[in-house]
């Protein structure tokens, strides 16, 4: 298994591209969330959106679903295919609804969400091929869901608030995790001075991510602490 960031950026980053996840495994792929500057990095990357199999979404911020519109143009009116989207079932008619403005009509038709995508809706967890993704309810923002997945032995927090709880649950049964992280306090992401106090084992396993432009300020201190940071079209291989 194979995985690149193809942004570690917040969600109002100008150099870091968002913080959305390429799997590649098995002859497949997975990519976690779409923000509206994901397209860019994956044609940086040389990777065609006609080759993206599966999509997961973890919230409906833009960061993470603004660049879904391009996505499902190019693959279903260019090339006549369909994405198989993984989402939480309560997420499903919110997410058309935030999307469905640009792609709904066209010239042949009025299409509906399942014209584009192979929907699955999501309660616990979804299967790939021979891996299990488990969905992690997270503590982002009030009223809104939003999730991290655990596979693989590895824990994807997502965007959340720090906690400890959710360390503790899985971070022991990690082998890599990838943790928000900001370095301005703020009520809806993991403040780095909160996440400097858990216990060095979790610290050497964790990459950060979801950072602001101005992280190199922090790099040194970060790194000290035995803290990674992701990078931009990093990739990291696990067994």
């Amino acid at each position: 298994m194979k995985i690149t960031f193809l942004g570690t950026g917040g969600a109002f980053t100008k150099t870091l591209y968002h913080s959305n996840l390429l799997i590649e495994f098995d002859d497949t792929n997975l990519i976690v969330d779409f923000g509206y500057l994901t397209a860019r990095s994956l044609h940086e990357l040389k990777f065609p959106q006609v080759n993206v199999q599966n999509l997961f979404i973890s919230h409906l911020h833009a960061d993470h679903i603004g660049g879904i519109e391009e996505l499902a143009i190019i693959n279903r009116m260019i090339y006549n295919r369909k994405i198989n989207l993984y989402i939480h079932k309560e997420l499903i008619n919110p997410l058309w609804d935030s999307i469905k403005g640009g792609i709904m009509h066209n010239d042949e038709f009025d299409a509906t969400f399942e014209d584009y995508f192979n929907i699955h809706p999501v309660q616990k967890s979804f299967q790939i091929n021979n891996i299990s993704f488990e969905l992690i309810k997270t503590n982002h923002i009030k009223n809104m869901l939003s999730f991290g997945l655990f596979f693989n032995k590895i824990l994807f927090t997502g965007d959340t608030k720090f906690d400890l709880q959710l360390l503790n649950e899985f971070g022991y049964r990690s082998d890599l995790i990838i943790h928000d992280c900001t370095f301005k306090s703020n009520p809806v992401h993991t403040y780095y001075k909160d996440l400097i106090s858990i216990p060095e084992t979790l610290k050497k396993k964790t990459f950060l991510i979801h950072y602001s432009d101005d992280y190199l300020k922090y790099f040194n201190l970060m790194r000290d602490l035995s803290f990674r940071f992701s990078e931009h079209h990093q990739t990291i291989s696990v067994e």
